[in-house]
């Protein structure tokens, strides 16, 4: 009677995980949709003087520099020599910079930074600019802009290269589901 009883229970579970189980999954998909189209708030609560959807000061650019970012897309990313994550982050830079051919890639330092030039490839533009920093009130580093058109369309503060890659992959994300809707 107990072998009985324990098959019983063991079937009764097995029905209530295989019900259970469609409802987990579909749960699950709603959630990694909706993240799709939620930008990561979190990095954004550090101070920036500016919003999403405002100009970037493309006038405190070099001359050579502003036309490329004022019609395409860039990624600025804010680091300096003390900054303890940077070199972390710094070499994520390369790969990044491949994959998004089209995007330009700029290092913002406030001051100078010996040898960081060897640590980057030659498709990241480096840029020495404390009015930049001044300008737009970055004070942690190291810290993203992403720019469509001279246009701020995401920032945030990076902690891994996986934060990059969001910056880099969240407007993407968003244009595609303005396109849907």
């Amino acid at each position: 009677m107990e072998k009985g009883s324990l098959a019983g229970a063991l079937i009764v579970q097995t029905l209530l995980l295989a019900a259970a189980l469609p409802v987990v999954v579909s749960a699950l998909r709603r959630i990694r949709a909706f993240e799709r189209f939620v930008p990561p708030v979190g990095a954004r609560r550090v101070h920036f003087d500016r919003e999403i959807g405002e100009a970037f000061p493309v006038d405190l650019l070099p001359p050579e520099l502003a036309p490329r970012i004022s019609s395409g897309e860039a990624l600025f990313l804010f680091a300096g020599p003390h900054c303890g994550i940077c070199p972390v982050v710094l070499p994520s830079l390369g790969g990044f910079s491949r994959s998004f051919s089209h995007v330009q890639f700029v290092v913002c330092c406030a001051e100078p930074w010996k040898d960081l030039e060897l640590k980057l490839p030659r498709r990241v533009r480096i840029l020495e600019s404390r009015s930049l920093f001044i300008h737009l009130g970055v004070n942690m580093q190291p810290y993203a802009v992403r720019t469509i058109d001279g246009i701020i369309v995401e920032y945030g503060i990076i902690n891994v290269p996986e934060h990059v890659e969001s910056i880099l992959l969240s407007r993407i994300s968003s244009l595609r589901g303005a396109a849907r809707a």
